[in-house]
């Protein structure tokens, strides 16, 4: 409960403080369960979620996210980023409200380059670092590409990389894929995108299933 009314506070918070400026975008929705970057399910169950982001001038911006599930489907976080031509950074304060899963400090460290008019091929690296005493610390390393640009309703967008897991949680390092496709459809002012991914775990991943999840997102 004191997870859920400091994500509330810092929501409202968000909401309020809004310049001429700045680029607001809520997004809502749900995933049928929930898969963490590293291609682990932390839940079975379906989760619901709710997202606000304001974009600022000079390439920052701050956000909230929050979800509400069973376990570990239960997280807050907290992102502060920066965006310029090639490259794109964001810090999280990821707090996981059940479950055993630890809270963690992520960093996200993107190099991008446009191909074509739509489309992006990536390289990131993603330092994780837990704030207590459960789990492991580690990096995620990926490369892959990426749609681009405004949300056209009808013109699907998607993305795809493979990764590199040192270790992080279970002390398991190995390669997997994931891929996701969505399907906007703008319904006045609001685009709703039907969505769906995939994760593929490869090589010295034994521990680790493949898993399809589908989802249904509302941005305004």
């Amino acid at each position: 409960m004191k997870h859920r009314m400091v994500l509330v506070a810092l929501t409202l918070a968000l909401a309020s403080f809004t310049p001429a400026t700045a680029q607001t975008h809520i997004t809502f929705g749900g995933w049928s369960s929930f898969v963490v970057d590293n291609g682990d399910r932390a839940s079975e169950e379906p989760i619901l979620y709710v997202a606000l982001d304001q974009d600022f001038a000079h390439g920052l911006s701050l956000g909230v996210w929050g979800s509400v599930g069973e376990n570990e489907g239960r997280e807050a976080d907290i992102a502060a980023g920066w965006k310029r031509k090639n490259f794109a950074g964001k810090v999280f304060y990821i707090v996981h409200a059940g479950g055993s899963t630890a809270n963690l400090v992520q960093v996200d460290m993107r190099g991008f380059l446009a191909v074509g008019k739509d489309s992006e091929l990536f390289f990131m690296v993603s330092p994780i670092l837990p704030t207590n005493s459960t789990g492991d610390a580690g990096t995620l390393l990926r490369v892959g590409f990426a749609t681009n640009g405004k949300l056209t309703s009808g013109k699907f967008t998607h993305s795809g990389w493979l990764m590199y897991d040192t270790g992080i949680f279970r002390g398991e390092q190995g390669f997997s894929l994931r891929y996701q496709l969505g399907v906007p459809i703008k319904k006045g002012k609001v685009i709703v995108m039907p969505a769906v991914k995939f994760s593929l775990p490869l090589l010295h991943m034994e521990k680790r299933e493949p898993r399809v999840v589908g989802g249904i997102h509302f941005i305004m």
